[in-house]
């Protein structure tokens, strides 16, 4: 008897039947259609060698106002500035940045540099992951683009990884690529208004 045998034996009895038991009755059938929800590509683009950016595009049938109060309510501004969108679009027209606090997952509060901000349209921000200028910093950038003959936008959510330590970050990067992914997913349901 061949050494394989008994493998290939355990792996015949594990595998899947498609056969049914006879004594069980026949499952009823569901008549409510099935939804196929896509998790979104997210790209990764070499924008030099200490550049990386990861990018996800996303159909949501929603008004822009609504993924607008989301986008920002899941930014976790600590910062109350934030709330007054006009008067901050109004200062950053004559400043490059504006310095809010984000809380992070760990309830920890970062400080970040608003770089723009058009209510309902555009949101952008960078942070700086080290001391040292130039060795590490992320720039998350939200994109709201409604659709003109029909109903729903288009949410670009883009984050920019640049510094020296970008080559040493892969694991990272993807990481933060399937994190992308899910919270984009999340936040077309809450939009929607599924589950």
């Amino acid at each position: 008897m061949p050494f394989f045998y008994g493998y290939r034996a355990a792996i015949r009895s594990e595998a899947p039947t498609t056969e049914r038991p006879k004594n069980s009755e026949p499952s009823e059938s569901v008549d409510r259609p099935l939804i196929i929800r896509q998790v979104p590509k997210c790209e990764i683009t070499e924008k030099g060698h200490y550049k990386k950016e990861l990018r996800v595009e996303l159909q949501i049938f929603a008004r822009p106002e609504r993924l607008w109060q989301l986008v920002i309510r899941d930014s976790k501004f600590a910062s109350n500035k934030i709330a007054d969108g006009e008067k901050i679009s109004r200062r950053l027209a004559t400043m490059k940045k504006i310095s809010v606090d984000v809380m992070g997952k760990s309830g920890s509060i970062s400080q970040v540099d608003l770089t723009r901000y058009v209510v309902n349209s555009e949101l952008v921000w960078k942070q700086r992951k080290s001391f040292i200028p130039g060795l590490y910093e992320i720039e998350t950038s939200f994109e709201i683009v409604p659709h003109v003959e029909e109903n729903g936008t288009t949410l670009v959510q883009r984050r920019v990884f640049s510094g020296l330590l970008v080559p040493f970050l892969n694991r990272a990067i993807q990481v933060a690529r399937r994190d992308l992914q899910l919270s984009s997913v999340e936040l077309r349901d809450r939009a929607e208004n599924i589950g």
